[in-house]
């Protein structure tokens, strides 16, 4: 898990204590209300000295309830999202029933190239490097 997944987990645990968070593909199906927070494409290139450009993105996939307002906690739920980091920038759809979230993290990052390297394995474990 990326620091940016965690992050945005943990924000979705302290907004929705009571909903199911998930970080990987259910096999079994899902069950409503709760999240699940899918890395993406994630990228590392080096671009001067120890300057890299990191770029990540999350897809957020919401079930909501089967019951409540759906709209209120859409709302909320984006602008929670929004608030994750620094340089995301997010786009919403609705895919039958469910809201997808996809946010888009760019950072320059300032790290020698041993810290680029474990960064890079990192995603690589993760299978979304590019």
């Amino acid at each position: 898990m990326t620091d940016f997944q965690q992050a945005v987990v943990t924000l979705l645990r302290q907004q929705y204590p009571d909903f199911l968070i998930l970080t990987e593909e259910a096999e079994g199906g899902f069950v409503s209300p709760g999240f699940v927070v899918l890395v993406g494409e994630a990228s590392l290139k080096k671009e001067m000295g120890r300057r890299w450009r990191r770029q990540e993105s999350l897809i957020v996939w919401y079930y909501p309830p089967a019951n409540g307002q759906p709209q209120d906690q859409e709302q909320s739920l984006q602008l929670l999202l929004r608030t994750a980091a620094r340089g995301v920038t997010s786009e919403a759809e609705r895919e039958q029933g469910r809201l997808k979230v996809t946010l888009y993290l760019s950072q320059i990052l300032f790290m020698d190239e041993e810290e680029a390297a474990l960064m890079k394995k990192l995603l690589l474990e993760m299978g979304a490097s590019k």
